[in-house]
């Protein structure tokens, strides 16, 4: 029998590439390959790093919705794509090996969630995108 109910332990992974230049450029991929080719040349050490999700029950998403829609704009009723995003993140994030300066694991909270690079979201956020956006023919191949 197939159980279609998820609970708090339902989560999906996601993993990226880091490389930082001397300059602060930060390098990010799904790939390490694709840090690779972002940095030519360069001798950068690439740092993979895991992040953990939860994976949205029906129930989930209506709430991440009524945040959303309680945070839109209330002349136009548009929500800013960086709040939704930001939201949907922070109320699935589960885990991830974040590190501080000085090697301690930071929580996997929104609070630091909003203190990473905007370069490193995004390449979360992609990834987190791919997963809750996945179609048809993805489905079919697997």
């Amino acid at each position: 029998m197939q159980n279609l109910f998820l609970t708090e332990d339902d989560t999906f992974e996601v993993n990226i590439y880091v490389a930082i230049d001397e300059n602060k450029v930060i390098y990010c991929d799904k790939k390490r390959e694709g840090v690779n080719f972002l940095i030519g040349d360069k001798e950068l050490e690439i740092q993979k790093y895991s992040i953990v999700f939860k994976k949205p029950s029906f129930g989930d998403i209506v709430s991440i919705t009524d945040t959303i829609m309680k945070n839109s704009n209330s002349e136009t009723g548009q929500a800013n794509p960086l709040s939704v995003k930001l939201n949907t993140m922070s109320f699935l994030l589960r885990d991830w090996d974040f590190t501080n300066n000085t090697n301690v694991k930071m929580p996997a909270i929104r609070e630091n969630l909003e203190k990473l690079d905007p370069i490193i979201v995004a390449c979360i956020g992609i990834q987190v995108d791919d997963f809750l956006v996945k179609d048809d023919s993805e489905e079919k191949s697997s």
